[in-house]
């Protein structure tokens, strides 16, 4: 009902003095012509006869002021409730846009993302060893042997230090770098952690997760010595310890597993603050 007078107030008030003055017309008509008849031949005594009748069309036209303040306040009150109204439906409108762009910006990423996921599959399963029979082993097989090897190249406890490490690594890593073998595959896991650490999705972990989870033992074991070494220490070691791939790896796979340590990482079996110091090197 407010809201009807407020968008009305011209027309109420207008209404208000009509009403008001044809009832002081119909009520004071008789009145008037009485002290017309009374006092025609007298002129100031009949002008004298109108002065109630104008106090009276004053206070209406004061009452009529005060209707129309009262109506123009409620009339703003409802001009600010409907600014405050689209200021709501404008901020609601602009949250559903960045929710859509943010569900699209994922959407995108999650697209990319799953095709390098199966790109590492792919060339996980390309890779091949020969074997003494002169057939060849494949994908996580020759993995098995590779890790096996490597593990060899680790039995000395100085071999705890970063550098001979690096020695060994070196070596076997010449061995089994070429295009259809090691080389491959790692540069391929650089790059699938490296787009989830670029990426602008808040719960990175959630992806490399899922990346680690497609991982053996053994692809781990072997990703941890190149992160260790001059292929892998400047640009993978900092993703791997980003999103602690080695999370579900027990140290006892490692060829010694006072080598965690050379990691800031956690284990399946050592937490990442509950790691020793790293031995100098």
């Amino acid at each position: 009902m407010g809201k009807w007078l407020t968008q009305r107030s011209g027309y109420v008030v207008a209404v208000v003095i009509a009403s008001m003055f044809i009832l002081l017309m119909l009520a004071g008509a008789p009145y008037l012509w009485s002290v017309w008849q009374a006092n025609y031949e007298e002129p100031t005594a009949f002008y004298s006869s109108f002065e109630p009748a104008a106090a009276i069309f004053g206070g209406a036209a004061f009452v009529a002021i005060i209707m129309t303040l009262l109506l123009q306040r409620d009339e703003l009150q409802l001009q600010r409730e409907e600014l405050r109204e689209t200021r709501d439906v404008m901020k609601s409108q602009k949250d559903e846009l960045r929710r859509n762009a943010d569900s699209s910006a994922r959407q995108t990423f999650e697209a990319t993302f799953f095709q390098l996921a199966r790109l590492l599959n792919d060339v996980r399963d390309s890779v091949q060893q020969p074997r003494d029979g002169g057939d060849r082993i494949s994908g996580r097989d020759a993995m098995v042997r590779w890790t096996a090897e490597l593990r060899s190249h680790f039995a000395a406890p100085v071999e705890v230090q970063r550098l001979a490490m690096a020695a060994h690594y070196e070596r076997f890593y010449a061995l089994h770098s070429a295009p259809d073998k090691l080389g491959h595959y790692f540069r391929t896991v650089y790059v699938v952690l490296k787009f989830i650490h670029d990426s602008p999705v808040p719960d990175k972990k959630t992806y490399s997760r899922i990346i680690r989870a497609q991982m053996s033992n053994n692809e781990l074991v072997m990703l941890f010595y190149n992160a260790l070494s001059d292929y892998g220490a400047r640009r993978m070691l900092p993703l791997i310890e980003e999103f602690d791939i080695f999370d579900n790896l027990p140290t006892a796979q490692l060829s010694r597993s006072e080598h965690a340590a050379l990691v800031k990482s956690s284990f399946a079996d050592r937490p990442r603050e509950s790691q020793p110091a790293e031995p100098a090197t």
